[in-house]
């Protein structure tokens, strides 16, 4: 008699497999106050979404990225692993389950003020008057820094002032000038 293992793997869980990608690659923007129009925080939350989400995921327009890896690898990459993307995909088509709430990663504590990191300096820029029923062209509005030495900054982040009016914001840096 010949006795076969087989290794069945267990369908993918919002609270085991899930949660975990949204929070590496999802949750900086899908989350309250921020630039997303859903919260990715919770099941309870984003269950209504599943379908959608699939679609997003598997047609990669979420997350958004569209910088080209041949030119190197950005640590601010929120683009997902093919991996990834097929265990969201599975999830949706197996139900989206939520799981055993003990198998959910620890909720990230993002800091306050809606900042994806916790800054050591902020510096204020102008406001600007969005019209109504417009579109603005781009604008190049000078923000001095405040530094008066040479200082080793290791990254940015615009937190906009009204984030429902704001599509993209570029950034680039102009040494001083006497």
């Amino acid at each position: 008699s010949v006795v076969v293992s087989v290794l069945v793997a267990a369908d993918p869980t919002f609270t085991k497999d899930v949660l975990p990608i949204f929070q590496q690659n999802c949750q900086s923007c899908h989350r309250p106050g921020q630039t997303a129009p859903m919260s990715l925080l919770t099941y309870e939350s984003a269950r209504p979404w599943a379908k959608a989400i699939k679609n997003a995921v598997g047609s990669k327009k979420m997350p958004p990225w569209f910088a080209s890896p041949e030119f190197g690898h950005f640590t601010n990459d929120k683009s997902l692993k093919q991996s990834d993307i097929d265990t969201i995909v599975k999830w949706v088509d197996v139900g989206a389950p939520q799981g055993d709430p003990k198998d959910a990663p620890k909720p990230i504590e993002w800091p306050e003020g809606g900042w994806t990191i916790k800054p050591d300096v902020i510096v204020e820029g102008p406001s600007y008057n969005v019209p109504a029923r417009s579109i603005v062209e781009w604008q190049w509005v000078p923000v001095p820094s405040g530094f008066t030495k040479d200082t080793w900054v290791t990254s940015i982040e615009v937190l906009p002032e009204q984030i429902p009016v704001t599509h993209h914001i570029c950034l680039s840096f102009r040494p001083h000038s006497p």
